[in-house]
Order: C-alpha cells, then structure tokens, then sequence
C-alpha cells in the first residue's frame, strides 16, 4: 500500500491542508483524529480485553452478546425511542454513545471535525504528535464485497446485520460501514459513521493494508491517507476557531459550551471587549442560522 503521509510543518501547510480536507470531504472519504500518532486503529472493544487479558475469541463474542442483552433491559427505562430488538448494530451505537465498548470504530464525515476531536482529547497537551486518518469509502466497500462474494450470494456493497454474526465465531475477515438509523443529537453534530470488522479480533490496521484498489485516480495514490500534524496544538485550536469549529459546535449541550470556554483560555490576552460587542451576531453554541459550513474554505449562508 502507497500511505502517504504529508506533513505540516507551518501554519503556512496548515493552510493548505484546509483546501485539501474540502475536496476530500466532497470526495467519498471519512475521517478519524488521533490525538497521538502512535495509536492504531482498533476498537475500544479490541482495547478493553486486551488490559482485562481476555483473549479467548469465544468469551469476547458471548461477552459482547451479553452486553447487548443487559444494556436493553435497561434502555427503556431512560430512552423514548429504542432500534428494533434484532438490530445489534444500533443498540451497539448506542451503547458507545454512553461509553460502553464494542466493536464500532467511530469516524466523521467532516474532515475538521476529525482534527477538533484529535486537539480537544484530554490526553493531548501542546506537545502531541497529532493525526489524522482519511479512508477512501469506496475503496473499503469495494474489498469487503469481494471477500464476501463467495459466502454471501448476491452480496450488497455493505454487509447486512447477519453477516456480523454477533455473538458467534465469524470466519470472514471484513470491515462494513454503518450509520446509525437512530442518530441522537451528538452523532447527528458530528456527522458519524462507523466501521465494523467482522470479528472483534480483526486487526483493522493490518486489514487495510490488505485492501487492493481498483478505483482510480485516488488521493496521494493512496486509499488511506494519514495527516501528521506537525504543528503546536494552540496553533491547531486557533485555526480551527478562526473558521467556526469548535467543541461548541461537536457537543450539543453544556458539555461543548464548557469545552469551548476552555479553549478561550488560550487567549488571556484578548481584549474581550469585541467579542462582547460582535456576540449576538455570532455564536456557535446558540445560532444556527450562522453554522460555518462543514469544511474548511467554505462561507456560512448569510454572508453570499
């Protein structure tokens, strides 16, 4: 595989990594912030029996299982609106929604999303190599339908709930995509999708690598590109600020409120008197005519 990855040195490519997430986010690609460039990517469910030792591929899949089963005896009781009692992928979005782990492996539709989530990670300080991963979708449907083909007759670009067999041993080695039928109000902001491999223990990174492209012509010749971010994250913060993205936008609720005003705290110096002045006008937390648009060059609607 050809994984290029550029990197940004200057607020100057910082720049000019803003108008390649635009044609990339228009272009069928989907998108993850690492706060730390190290990390791979693997699901917080992978994560969670490795630190618990838990390897035996049997227990993780009757574990999962039973996590689904337990987390519904009790949904009712605080949530209006329920997926169907079969569809064990949106009860397991649901479940991450509200920090249970599981197999999803979250992404965004919106490339500066991806970088607001790297830099707003608690465990990123000024000094963090961060990262950003880009996956060509079609390039990953394209695989997986391949793979599926002889098990699966008449196979769909992207695997049906079965084809996951949850809670039972997989023998295909495959990553689905999904977006969520009952999306609340977080993943609706944040523009999510999530991929799926077929077994709780399919390494995604080494899958990828596997993945033979036939579309043509891609980004960096590459299905999957990763941005290292080379650059201080104050940087990072303020430049995502100057555009419209900030946790306010990401986290309905008080949660994004508080998450913004922490950045705030990077600008000590400020005089805020125009901020008070330029406020009504303005807000990214309140007012949704003036939303900035979902990716980086783009003006907001009242100012064509």
């Amino acid at each position: 595989m050809n994984n290029e990855r550029p990197k940004i040195k200057s607020i100057t490519s910082f720049g000019e990594l803003i108008d390649e997430f635009c044609m990339l986010g228009r272009g069928g690609w989907i998108f993850r912030g690492h706060s730390d460039r190290t990390w791979k990517l693997e699901t917080s469910l992978t994560r969670h029996f490795r630190d618990i030792s838990v390897n035996d591929k049997i227990k993780q899949s009757r574990r999962e299982k039973h996590s689904i089963r337990e987390f519904k005896q009790s949904a009712h009781l605080y949530l209006n609106k329920l997926p169907e009692d079969n569809d064990d992928l949106s009860w397991l979005a649901l479940m991450q929604h509200y920090g249970t782990p599981t197999r999803m492996l979250d992404f965004t539709l919106v490339p500066t999303y991806a970088l607001c989530f790297a830099v707003t990670d608690p465990r990123c300080d000024n000094n963090s190599k961060v990262c950003i991963h880009a996956i060509h979708l079609q390039s990953i449907k394209k695989h997986t339908k391949d793979i599926r083909r002889d098990k699966t007759k008449n196979a769909k670009d992207n695997p049906g709930i079965e084809e996951y067999k949850i809670g039972e041993e997989n023998d295909l080695n495959f990553v689905g995509l999904y977006k969520s039928k009952y999306a609340n109000d977080r993943q609706s902001a944040q523009r999510s999708v999530f991929l799926v491999p077929s077994k709780i223990s399919l390494n995604v990174d080494e899958w990828l690598n596997e993945v033979k492209v036939k579309t043509q012509p891609i980004t960096h010749n590459s299905y999957w590109v990763r941005y290292d971010i080379d650059i201080p994250r104050y940087d990072v913060i303020k430049g995502l600020t100057m555009i419209g993205i900030e946790p306010s936008l990401l986290y309905p609720g008080l949660i994004g409120v508080a998450n913004s005003i922490k950045w705030r705290f990077y600008e000590v110096d400020k005089d805020l008197t125009a901020d008070i002045e330029t406020l009504p006008m303005y807000n990214s937390a309140t007012s949704k005519d003036s939303r900035p648009c979902k990716y980086f060059s783009c003006k907001r609607g009242h100012e064509n």
